[in-house]
């Protein structure tokens, strides 16, 4: 990469360039400018994309009011397994994923796998048995799962380390976005009449809009800096060198599997894991029997598609506070993630707890359930932040997957068929996953404290120096500079600073 000292720059607005001014010279309102072209042209196309995958996921929970249960003649815990297959797909790709992301170019893998994902979603149409629907879903779940890690990874190429828990949580504002109108959209759907079934035309209409957005991502979304084609080449050389004092690898790609192994060894990974591992175990069951409990309250079947809308409002809300409050309120990443984990365990509690006579009181519960949700920008963020070294951090953002799975593969099984609609057996496993989550934050908040505190003699901060959006300095120390061209992790970068 071209190094700013050494390159001539004309700057709009003055008369100097970067080989003349030097590096700190570079004047705030152009690194603005270059910020603001990333986020005008990189996050809706990921927002909107992370939508298409939450609908698509959450279509099954959908269709079950609108006849596949029924049509598919599913029995039993088939159902269950239905939605825990996903998973399967999801936790089969999660290690491959970590080496297609640093060896093929990441914006066209994550284009062709949306239009693949999308084609796979409209199949589920003509599937009208337990062993096809098996077959598509193992299959989807496969092709979605380089999505959320393969996102981190661009966030932390493009953004610095302060500017990217803002980033992950407005992408990610596109599942909470789908979590609100997705009900809409299959409440008009199941108005839909002709010669296929309702749900068929659900499967169909979201397929088909999944793959669009694939072909439109295929031709805008870029591999890497040097590629992206809403810069010029003067913006392109000025954002390599605002993402270098990361200190998190952004020019070596090369797999190097030491650092797989420092991944795996790493306490902080494992404490993620754990809390993402607690999270899951409420993810993938409320999504799929959600519309079943709210229906067991007493609601029509399409009633109960729109009465799923205030729970995506909740999470809209908290996602953007959080995403903010990450940005600008420095250690605060940490107590939201216990904090969100406290209210959905409170969530969980109430529709325990509550008689169904208590309708309001029970989708009051349901809705702060969905808190839990706000983790996973959190504990993407920490990973991109927390973890340097390419082949490091792609192995951990692989294992906060895997735990993603596992919660989300068990989570539906704890739904058994034999205690609808009140599901109390799934409820206590929430409440317990939830319970981990806290107690894994709170530990993680305590190591990262304390590893910062070790390296406080090494000329590391105790916590995140710098941290917070406002700060336009964009030159990177020469240490900074050699440990990212020499892809080192941050066990090796003995002042490398975790923030939390």
């Amino acid at each position: 990469m071209a190094d700013m000292k050494k390159s001539s720059i004309s700057i709009p607005g003055g008369d100097t360039n970067v080989q003349e001014a030097g590096e700190t010279d570079i004047p705030p309102t152009y690194v603005r400018k270059i910020v603001w072209k990333l986020d005008l042209c990189l996050l809706p196309v990921l927002a909107v994309c992370y939508m298409f995958q939450f609908m698509d996921k959450a279509t099954l929970g959908y269709a079950t009011l609108l006849g596949i249960i029924t049509d598919a003649n599913l029995h039993g815990t088939e159902y269950s397994w239905i939605n825990s297959i996903f998973y399967f797909g999801y936790f089969f790709m999660s290690y491959p994923n970590s080496f297609l992301t640093v060896r093929l170019p990441i914006g066209k893998y994550l284009s062709g796998t949306v239009i693949v994902w999308g084609g796979l979603l409209m199949a589920h149409a003509g599937c009208h048995s337990f062993a096809g629907l098996m077959v598509t879903r193992f299959l989807l779940g496969c092709a979605e799962a380089c999505v959320a890690p393969g996102f981190s990874l661009m966030t932390g190429m493009f953004y610095k380390r302060e500017e990217q828990p803002l980033r992950h949580g407005l992408w990610f504002l596109g599942n909470s976005t789908a979590a609100t109108f997705g009900g809409l959209v299959a409440w008009g759907i199941g108005h839909l009449n002709g010669s296929l079934a309702k749900w068929q035309y659900l499967f169909l209409i979201l397929g088909a809009l999944t793959s669009a957005w694939g072909v439109v991502m295929l031709y805008v979304l870029p591999d890497t800096i040097t590629n992206a084609r809403f810069l010029t080449q003067d913006e392109r050389t000025v954002a390599i060198e605002r993402v270098k004092g990361n200190r998190t690898a952004v020019s070596d790609w090369t797999f190097k599997w030491s650092q797989m192994w420092e991944a795996l060894c790493d306490i902080q990974v494992w404490l993620l894991c754990l809390n993402m591992l607690g999270s899951m175990l409420v993810n993938s069951g409320l999504i799929a029997f959600q519309s079943i409990v709210i229906k067991g309250l007493g609601y029509a079947g399409l009633e109960a598609l729109l009465l799923q809308m205030p729970g995506g409002a909740v999470q809209i809300i908290l996602v953007t506070l959080s995403s903010i409050c990450a940005s600008f309120v420095k250690g605060s990443r940490i107590f939201m993630l216990i904090g969100f984990s406290t209210i959905a365990l409170i969530g969980s509690i109430v529709v325990y707890t509550l008689s169904d006579e208590h309708k309001v009181g029970k989708l009051i519960g349901v809705y702060l359930m969905g808190a839990f949700a706000c983790n996973i920008p959190i504990s993407m963020s920490l990973i991109s932040s927390n973890i340097a070294g390419a082949t490091k951090k792609a192995t951990a953002g692989s294992m906060l997957f895997v735990a993603y799975c596992v919660g989300n593969i068990i989570s539906p099984q704890a739904f058994l068929t034999k205690e609808a609609p009140r599901y109390p057996t799934g409820f206590k496993v929430c409440m317990a996953g939830l319970a981990l989550s806290v107690v894994a934050a709170i530990a993680l908040r305590f190591y990262l404290q304390w590893k910062n505190y070790q390296r406080a003699g090494h000329g590391a901060s105790t916590q995140g120096e710098g941290e917070g959006e406002g700060d336009e300095h964009i030159g990177a120390s020469d240490d900074n500079i050699r440990d990212v061209n020499a892809d080192r992790t941050d066990k090796e970068m003995k002042n490398f600073v975790y923030l939390y």
